[in-house]
């Protein structure tokens, strides 16, 4: 039940944080919450490969640390954050 409810937390968040700039942008006028929705959705495409990176790497790193393979843990972790860090500037 504690991690489900620390996960439910995590997970509510960031529509919680940006229901409250929104609100802050609805100070501004109509065309800043549209400007700000059509660069919300931006990010969130860009993000995609990041997120898509963050996946993939859980279960090599965490199969690497299970079987206290350490070497093995430290190359995935560096090849999967340094590597497309330096070719996917954004």
């Amino acid at each position: 039940m504690a991690m489900g409810l620390a996960a439910a937390c995590a997970r509510a968040i960031n529509p919680a944080g940006m229901a409250l700039v929104t609100a802050a942008v609805a100070t501004i006028g109509d065309a800043a919450v549209a400007g700000f929705g059509a660069a919300a959705r931006i990010q969130s495409v860009a993000m995609i490969p990041f997120l898509a990176l963050a996946s993939g790497m859980a279960p090599m790193v965490g199969q690497s640390w299970m079987g206290q393979s350490w070497g093995k843990c430290n190359t995935s972790r560096a090849r999967n954050i340094v590597g497309p860090t330096i070719k996917c500037p954004l």
